[in-house]
Protein backbone atom coordinates (compact mmCIF):
# COMPACT_ATOMS: atom_id res chain seq x y z
CA UNK A 1 0.00 0.00 0.00
CA UNK A 2 1.72 3.23 -1.00
CA UNK A 3 2.14 6.51 0.78
CA UNK A 4 2.61 10.23 -0.64
CA UNK A 5 5.49 11.03 2.11
CA UNK A 6 7.89 8.91 3.34
CA UNK A 7 8.17 9.30 7.19
CA UNK A 8 11.15 12.27 7.22
CA UNK A 9 8.70 14.52 4.68
CA UNK A 10 5.99 13.43 7.47
CA UNK A 11 8.08 15.59 10.04
CA UNK A 12 8.78 18.45 8.06
CA UNK A 13 6.03 21.08 9.01
CA UNK A 14 3.98 18.80 6.67
CA UNK A 15 0.37 19.80 9.49
CA UNK A 16 -0.50 16.09 10.50
CA UNK A 17 -4.14 14.48 9.63
CA UNK A 18 -6.77 12.19 8.92
CA UNK A 19 -6.68 13.24 5.26
CA UNK A 20 -2.90 12.90 4.69
CA UNK A 21 -2.58 9.62 6.13
CA UNK A 22 -5.67 8.17 5.59
CA UNK A 23 -6.55 9.29 2.26
CA UNK A 24 -3.99 10.56 0.54
CA UNK A 25 -1.92 7.34 0.22
CA UNK A 26 -5.02 6.30 -2.01
CA UNK A 27 -4.06 9.19 -4.42
CA UNK A 28 -0.71 7.22 -5.48
CA UNK A 29 -2.94 5.63 -7.75
CA UNK A 30 -2.53 9.00 -10.06
CA UNK A 31 1.08 7.29 -10.83
CA UNK A 32 4.88 7.80 -9.96
CA UNK A 33 4.77 11.24 -11.80
CA UNK A 34 2.39 12.47 -10.07
CA UNK A 35 3.58 12.05 -6.68
CA UNK A 36 6.66 13.39 -7.65
CA UNK A 37 5.86 16.63 -8.72
CA UNK A 38 3.30 16.74 -5.52
CA UNK A 39 6.51 16.90 -3.64
CA UNK A 40 8.21 19.59 -5.68
CA UNK A 41 6.07 21.80 -3.38
CA UNK A 42 6.51 23.41 -0.02
CA UNK A 43 3.27 21.89 1.16
CA UNK A 44 1.28 23.00 4.94
CA UNK A 45 -1.78 21.09 4.37
CA UNK A 46 -4.15 18.69 3.01
CA UNK A 47 -7.57 18.84 3.68
CA UNK A 48 -11.30 18.52 2.20
CA UNK A 49 -13.05 21.66 1.65
CA UNK A 50 -12.03 25.58 2.40
CA UNK A 51 -15.39 27.03 3.76
CA UNK A 52 -14.58 30.53 2.98
CA UNK A 53 -12.80 29.41 -0.72
CA UNK A 54 -14.28 29.48 -4.33
CA UNK A 55 -17.51 27.34 -3.29
CA UNK A 56 -16.33 24.73 -5.86
CA UNK A 57 -18.48 21.77 -6.04
CA UNK A 58 -17.36 18.28 -6.83
CA UNK A 59 -15.18 15.96 -3.98
CA UNK A 60 -11.74 17.49 -4.47
CA UNK A 61 -8.30 17.54 -2.43
CA UNK A 62 -7.49 21.24 -1.63
CA UNK A 63 -3.63 21.42 -1.07
CA UNK A 64 -2.41 24.73 0.70
CA UNK A 65 1.11 25.23 0.08
CA UNK A 66 3.68 27.77 0.03
CA UNK A 67 5.24 30.11 -2.96
CA UNK A 68 9.30 30.06 -2.18
CA UNK A 69 10.54 33.24 -3.28
CA UNK A 70 12.41 33.33 -6.86
CA UNK A 71 10.99 29.32 -6.98
CA UNK A 72 8.65 28.86 -10.05
CA UNK A 73 8.14 25.53 -9.60
CA UNK A 74 4.85 25.32 -8.56
CA UNK A 75 4.30 26.60 -11.95
CA UNK A 76 5.55 23.21 -13.69
CA UNK A 77 3.57 21.60 -11.09
CA UNK A 78 0.12 23.38 -12.00
CA UNK A 79 1.03 22.94 -15.49
CA UNK A 80 1.43 19.04 -15.25
CA UNK A 81 -2.06 18.90 -13.26
CA UNK A 82 -3.60 20.99 -16.21
CA UNK A 83 -2.27 18.35 -18.57
CA UNK A 84 -3.53 15.05 -16.69
CA UNK A 85 -6.81 16.34 -16.47
CA UNK A 86 -6.64 16.32 -12.18
CA UNK A 87 -6.52 20.33 -12.32
CA UNK A 88 -9.71 22.18 -10.71
CA UNK A 89 -8.59 25.31 -9.56
CA UNK A 90 -5.61 27.38 -7.87
CA UNK A 91 -6.13 30.63 -5.79
CA UNK A 92 -4.26 32.69 -3.55
CA UNK A 93 -5.05 31.94 0.17
CA UNK A 94 -5.66 34.26 2.93
CA UNK A 95 -6.36 38.69 2.55
CA UNK A 96 -2.89 39.08 1.71
CA UNK A 97 -2.99 39.34 -2.59
CA UNK A 98 0.86 39.31 -2.31
CA UNK A 99 1.11 36.70 0.31
CA UNK A 100 3.00 33.57 -0.32
CA UNK A 101 0.36 31.08 0.17
CA UNK A 102 -1.58 29.52 -2.37
CA UNK A 103 -4.27 26.84 -2.47
CA UNK A 104 -4.40 24.30 -4.98
CA UNK A 105 -7.35 21.90 -5.87
CA UNK A 106 -7.67 18.53 -7.79
CA UNK A 107 -9.94 16.36 -8.53
CA UNK A 108 -10.10 13.04 -6.98
CA UNK A 109 -10.18 10.01 -9.80
CA UNK A 110 -13.13 8.31 -10.28
CA UNK A 111 -11.35 4.64 -8.93
CA UNK A 112 -11.06 6.10 -5.70
CA UNK A 113 -14.56 7.67 -5.40
CA UNK A 114 -15.52 5.20 -2.65
CA UNK A 115 -12.33 4.95 -0.46
CA UNK A 116 -13.17 8.76 -0.60
CA UNK A 117 -16.94 8.21 0.44
CA UNK A 118 -15.76 5.95 3.18
CA UNK A 119 -13.07 8.20 3.90
CA UNK A 120 -16.06 11.21 4.53
CA UNK A 121 -18.16 8.82 6.80
CA UNK A 122 -15.09 7.57 9.12
CA UNK A 123 -15.22 4.22 7.94
CA UNK A 124 -11.62 3.46 7.95
CA UNK A 125 -12.06 -0.26 8.05
CA UNK A 126 -13.74 0.36 4.81
CA UNK A 127 -11.15 2.26 2.75
CA UNK A 128 -9.20 -0.42 1.64
CA UNK A 129 -9.42 -3.67 1.21
CA UNK A 130 -8.77 -6.21 3.78
CA UNK A 131 -6.13 -8.51 1.67
CA UNK A 132 -3.72 -5.48 0.59
CA UNK A 133 -4.12 -4.09 4.70
CA UNK A 134 -2.99 -7.16 6.04
CA UNK A 135 -0.57 -7.99 3.29
CA UNK A 136 1.07 -4.49 4.20
CA UNK A 137 0.47 -5.30 7.79
CA UNK A 138 2.67 -8.32 7.32
CA UNK A 139 5.56 -6.62 5.31
CA UNK A 140 5.67 -3.96 7.73
CA UNK A 141 6.20 -6.07 10.69
CA UNK A 142 8.81 -8.30 8.41
CA UNK A 143 10.71 -5.68 8.28
CA UNK A 144 10.71 -5.01 12.01
CA UNK A 145 14.07 -3.58 13.45
CA UNK A 146 14.10 -1.31 16.50
CA UNK A 147 16.18 1.36 14.54
CA UNK A 148 14.65 2.22 11.80
CA UNK A 149 10.66 0.34 11.52
CA UNK A 150 8.20 3.17 10.81
CA UNK A 151 5.47 2.66 14.10
CA UNK A 152 3.64 5.05 13.23
CA UNK A 153 2.79 3.49 9.74
CA UNK A 154 1.99 0.43 11.22
CA UNK A 155 -0.40 1.80 13.84
CA UNK A 156 -2.20 3.41 10.51
CA UNK A 157 -2.56 -0.12 9.24
CA UNK A 158 -3.77 -1.28 12.44
CA UNK A 159 -6.39 1.15 12.07
CA UNK A 160 -7.64 -0.17 8.98
CA UNK A 161 -7.17 -3.62 10.18
CA UNK A 162 -8.84 -3.12 13.57
CA UNK A 163 -6.67 -4.96 15.32
CA UNK A 164 -2.94 -4.73 17.03
CA UNK A 165 -1.66 -3.01 20.38
CA UNK A 166 -0.83 0.00 18.99
CA UNK A 167 -4.30 0.75 17.23
CA UNK A 168 -6.03 0.10 20.52
CA UNK A 169 -3.46 2.09 22.44
CA UNK A 170 -4.25 5.37 20.36
CA UNK A 171 -7.79 4.60 20.27
CA UNK A 172 -8.27 4.78 23.72
CA UNK A 173 -6.28 7.59 24.27
CA UNK A 174 -8.67 9.01 21.42
CA UNK A 175 -11.18 8.81 23.85
CA UNK A 176 -10.25 9.78 26.73
CA UNK A 177 -9.02 13.25 25.09
CA UNK A 178 -12.29 14.10 23.40
CA UNK A 179 -14.68 12.47 25.80
CA UNK A 180 -13.55 13.21 29.00
CA UNK A 181 -13.54 9.70 30.37
CA UNK A 182 -10.84 8.01 31.73
CA UNK A 183 -10.72 4.46 30.24
CA UNK A 184 -7.49 2.55 30.78
CA UNK A 185 -8.05 -0.82 29.48
CA UNK A 186 -11.97 -1.38 27.77
CA UNK A 187 -12.80 -4.33 25.23
CA UNK A 188 -13.33 -2.47 21.24
CA UNK A 189 -13.70 -5.51 19.72
CA UNK A 190 -17.25 -4.21 18.91
CA UNK A 191 -16.30 -0.68 18.11
CA UNK A 192 -17.31 -0.24 13.92
CA UNK A 193 -13.67 1.81 13.91
CA UNK A 194 -10.40 1.68 15.78
CA UNK A 195 -10.14 5.50 15.82
CA UNK A 196 -12.58 8.83 16.61
CA UNK A 197 -14.78 10.10 13.70
CA UNK A 198 -12.89 13.26 11.21
CA UNK A 199 -12.25 16.08 13.35
CA UNK A 200 -13.99 18.86 10.89
CA UNK A 201 -11.54 21.42 12.00
CA UNK A 202 -8.47 19.10 11.09
CA UNK A 203 -9.60 18.28 8.35
CA UNK A 204 -10.71 21.23 6.24
CA UNK A 205 -9.64 24.70 5.91
CA UNK A 206 -12.02 28.33 7.55
CA UNK A 207 -14.70 26.16 9.00
CA UNK A 208 -16.19 28.67 11.99
CA UNK A 209 -19.28 27.04 13.44
CA UNK A 210 -19.55 26.38 16.48
CA UNK A 211 -20.28 23.37 18.54
CA UNK A 212 -19.69 20.89 15.74
CA UNK A 213 -16.72 19.16 16.71
CA UNK A 214 -16.89 16.17 13.96
CA UNK A 215 -17.79 16.09 10.67
CA UNK A 216 -20.97 15.38 9.83
CA UNK A 217 -21.53 13.98 6.25
CA UNK A 218 -25.05 15.12 5.76
CA UNK A 219 -25.03 18.44 7.21
CA UNK A 220 -21.03 19.23 6.66
CA UNK A 221 -20.41 18.17 2.77
CA UNK A 222 -21.72 21.53 1.17
CA UNK A 223 -20.51 20.25 -1.99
Amino acid sequence: MSRLVSEKERKNELYSNKTLHFFMRAMTCCGQEFVEQIKLLNIQKFGLYDYIGQNLKGNNIYILFTKKEFNPSYHKVIDFLKNSNLYISDYIYGPDPYGLDHMLVIKIPEEIQSVYDHFLKSEYSKMYSQESVENSLLELNSKFNPNNIDKFEILIHEIFAKKGNKAKKSYLSELNKWFGVDFSDINIDNHKEWSIPLVIQEETFNYNKRGNKFFNYKEDKVW
